[in-house]
């Protein structure tokens, strides 16, 4: 890969792999959170 790689393209790549190790970050949290809700009659 060329060091003239445009900043562009690196942005996009860095954009998606924080959207891939986030997903199931927040789904986890979100899972827990919800199943540690007092209030919520499950």
């Amino acid at each position: 890969m060329p060091s003239t790689f445009p900043a562009f393209w690196w942005g996009l790549a860095l954009l998606a792999l924080a959207a891939v190790a986030l997903v199931p970050i927040g789904e986890h949290f979100n899972r827990r959170y919800v199943a540690a809700d007092p209030w919520k009659a499950t």
